[in-house]
C-alpha cells in the first residue's frame, strides 16, 4: 500500500510513500489530514502483439509544441480531468526535454482524443492523461492512441506503464496487452 498526500507548503506537490516505510505516528498524521482515498491499479505492457492489432484504423499524430494549447483545451472539456496553472509549463518542458510526448486524433481540425507520457527515461514511460471528448467515446480513438504509444515505446526499449481506476479503461488496457502488477492507494 502507498500513502500519497499533497503538501500545500511544498507548492501543492504530491508525495507518495510506501506503507511499510511510514511509522505509526506518520500513518496517524496522514489519516487525520486525508480527505479522500483513491485506489489505483498499476500495470505494464511487455509486448506490442495486441497493440499492433489496434493500429492503422485512425490517423494518430504526435503533438508538437504548437499543439500544447489544443491538448489543454481538450483536457478542460473533460469532466474527469483537472488542469492546473502549471499544466502548460509541464507539457512544454516535457516535450522540450524529451521526457514526455502526446499523441492525438483530430476530427475536422479539432483534437478529440489524446494520450501522453510522463517521466520517460531510457527504461520506461508512464502513460497518462488518456482522454476522449464525450461525444467521440466508443469509437476506438483512445485505444488507437495508446496502441501507437505502446508500439513506439517498446520499439525504443521503454516499458510502458500506467495507473487506472476505471474498470472500463482497465479492460481496454488489458486488451492492448497491459497486465496489472500492483495496487496503490493515493490519499489527498
Amino acid at each position: 500500500m502507498m500513502y500519497s498526500f499533497t503538501d500545500e507548503r511544498a507548492m501543492g506537490k504530491q508525495f507518495v510513500f510506501p506503507h511499510c516505510l511510514l511509522s505509526k505516528q506518520w500513518k496517524h498524521r496522514l489519516r487525520n489530514h486525508v480527505h479522500t482515498k483513491r485506489t489505483l491499479y498499476f500495470c505494464e505492457c511487455r509486448t506490442d502483439e495486441y497493440a499492433r492489432q489496434e493500429m492503422g484504423a485512425f490517423a494518430v499524430k504526435k503533438a508538437e509544441l504548437a499543439d500544447v494549447d489544443r491538448i489543454l483545451d481538450l483536457r478542460r472539456r473533460i469532466a474527469e480531468f483537472e488542469t492546473r496553472p502549471s499544466s502548460r509549463d509541464m507539457l512544454v518542458k516535457g516535450m522540450e526535454t524529451n521526457s514526455a510526448r502526446t499523441y492525438y486524433i483530430e476530427q475536422d481540425g479539432r483534437m478529440v482524443a489524446a494520450a501522453s507520457t510522463s517521466a520517460e527515461n531510457s527504461l520506461s514511460a508512464m502513460i497518462v492523461a488518456v482522454c476522449t471528448d464525450q461525444e467521440h467515446r466508443g469509437k476506438g480513438y483512445a485505444s488507437a492512441i495508446v496502441a501507437k504509444l505502446v508500439c513506439d515505446l517498446l520499439a525504443e526499449g521503454k516499458m510502458p506503464c500506467l495507473f487506472y481506476d476505471n474498470p472500463a479503461a482497465g479492460r481496454i488496457y488489458r486488451r492492448l496487452g497491459f497486465r496489472d502488477i500492483g495496487l496503490w492507494a493515493m490519499y489527498r
